[in-house]
Parts: C-alpha cells; structure tokens; sequence
C-alpha cells in the first residue's frame, strides 16, 4: 500500500523503479516479492533493471517484480533498460528485467510492454523476461528492445487486444519463447469490428524455435468468431486465422420507431435508411433525425465500435441494466 513516494492522482501512482543504477558506482539490485499476498496496484510506468553508465564502474541494474494473486495494471512497462550507450565514452551496463506472474495473478499492460530495451549499441546481458506460472499476461503490444527478451509460459495465458486483419507486425515480438505444462492459453480480444472474412492476424513473433515444451498452444475467442491458431514455423511466428464471426460492422442511426431498447433484436435502427437491428461492433449515431423515442434503455453488455452523439434539435437520455465494453469512447457533437 501507499504511492512508494510517487505522485499518484485517481487512485494511480505515476511511476515505480525496481531496480535502478542511474548515477551509481556499484550494482543495483531491486525486488519487489508480493508473494502469499494479493496485490492490487495501477500505476502509469513501471520500470525493471534501470542500467547505469559505467565510467569504470559496474552498474548494472536488475529489477524483480514477483506476485501469485491480485491485478496489476500498467500503462507501460520498460523490463530490462540499457538506458545509455555502450559504444558512448562512458559506456554502459545492462539493464536486466524480470516479471513474474504466479497461478492467481494477472499483469495487464495498457499500451506497450517494452522488453529488454538498449539505447544504441547493445551491453552484453541487457535483458527483459516475463515468467508466467499459471497466471495471466494481458497486453497490446509487446516488443523486443535489441536485447535478449523472453516469454516464457506454463499452463498460462497470454492475452492479446489485436486490430483484426493486421499482418504489418506481431503483436507480441520475443527472441525466446518458452512453454511448460500441458496447455498455453492465447486469448484474443478485438480492437475493432471486422471489415469482412477470412482474414489473419500475426499474434507472435520468435527467434528460432519454440523452447521447452514446444507448441502446446490452445485459443480462447468469443463466439461467434470461428479461428484458429496455426503454428507458422517457416516464420518463426503464431498466426490467428479467422474464418467467420460477427457482420462486419455497419453505420447505423438510432430511430427509435418500435421502443426504447438497445439491444440485438429491435428494429430501433437505419442502415442507409433502411430499418434494421444493431449487431454488435456496429458504429453507432444519435441524431436528430429519430423518429421514435429518444430514452434509450440499454438492456445488455453492448460493445459498438464507435459511439457518436450528433444533436441539436432532440434530447438523448441514457439508462437501464446494460452498460458498454470494450474500448469504445463517447464522441459528442453538436
């Protein structure tokens, strides 16, 4: 408990070092061991193993987080951080990062966890290394610095958020990946709604071949997604393939000619004045051309790609059971 001497603001602490031989002549050895306890901590960056110049001095930093239960949840991580230049005059030491993440916990990175991180010209040893030991590691993207990065899972999931259909890059990007146990888990979560079928998504990106216990990959998609994962080995990679899901996403206006209710099955909706109901994913518009009520219920968990509210003439009030998931934020004009 408490900010650790960090400034906090709405419950999140600004930023937290494990680890950290900035301006030292001796090594630095940090390690922050929640174990046999819950922890509940959010905060805006973290950092693991932050490496010093050397000017003659060993300063090499090595940064341990450690937890088995409870959340935490990061906006971005830097594991493992050569801040400096080893070509430079003064040199630098490697920065060395490790996470682990025990049966009951679940390490969640908002934007960007950063592994094994070098400035310029590599320091032998600069490396970032998330252990997960039936826990879970929730991320965007993951990427590796230019130094020696590792994932390594056993009976654990990795969940990833992914743009459907993006092969510009991996999501998660490694030099090693390690499996132990019987089963890995990969959980896909979809940033936005689909244009259309079949499209591919490469999810990890390794150097080599898959250590330990090899391939021993399952997925976890909502329905109505039918996917796949394939072991690309002839790319060093794991892909997603999907061949069905949701309809790709409309833009829909709000009519409210039959009732108040947001949900599946309504025909509250136009898609180019055409009535229909709303899907899942759809974009979605509150204007001021509703025909019908403009007391909206909403009765389940609704998850639009995006939410506009366009008015001047007529007033939106919003209620009921349901609530909205997943990444959506709200656009008001007029």
């Amino acid at each position: 408990t408490g900010n650790g001497g960090f400034p906090t603001g709405n419950g999140i602490m600004a930023g937290a070092i494990i680890g950290d031989a900035i301006g030292a002549r001796v090594p630095s050895y940090g390690v922050a061991d929640f174990t046999g306890g819950q922890v509940t901590w959010n905060l805006g960056q973290l950092d693991l193993g932050l490496a010093g110049t050397t000017n003659s001095y060993n300063t090499t930093a090595t940064g341990i987080l450690t937890f088995d239960d409870g959340i935490i949840t990061v906006n971005d991580v830097w594991c493992g951080w050569q801040e400096f230049d080893a070509s430079s005059t003064n040199g630098a030491s490697p920065g060395v990062g490790v996470i682990n993440i025990g049966t009951n916990a679940t390490f969640n990175v908002i934007n960007m966890l950063r592994l094994a991180v070098v400035t310029n010209t590599p320091a032998a040893g600069t490396a970032g290394t998330i252990n997960i030991n039936g826990g879970t590691l929730a991320a965007n993207i993951i990427t590796n610095g230019g130094g020696t990065a590792t994932i390594a899972l056993t009976n654990a999931t990795l969940q990833l958020t992914v743009p459907p259909g993006n092969t510009a890059y991996a999501n998660a990007t490694v030099s090693n990946l390690i499996t132990g146990g019987t089963t890995n888990t990969i959980s896909i979560f979809f940033k936005k709604s689909t244009t259309g079928y079949p499209f591919t998504n490469r999810l990890v990106s390794y150097t080599g071949t898959i250590g330990g216990a090899g391939y021993n990959f399952g997925l976890k998609i909502t329905s109505p997604f039918v996917a796949q994962l394939v072991n690309n080995s002839a790319n060093n990679e794991i892909d997603l393939v999907v061949s069905s899901g949701p309809p790709p996403a409309r833009n829909l206006t709000w009519s409210g000619a039959d009732s108040g209710d947001w949900d599946t099955t309504t025909m509250n909706w136009f898609s180019n004045s055409v009535p229909t109901t709303y899907n899942q994913f759809d974009l979605v518009t509150f204007d001021d051309t509703a025909t019908g009520t403009t007391s909206i219920n909403l009765t389940t968990v609704l998850t639009p790609s995006s939410l506009t509210v366009s008015n001047s003439a007529l007033a939106y009030t919003f209620g009921g059971s349901g609530y909205f998931s997943g990444t959506v934020g709200l656009s008001k004009q007029g």
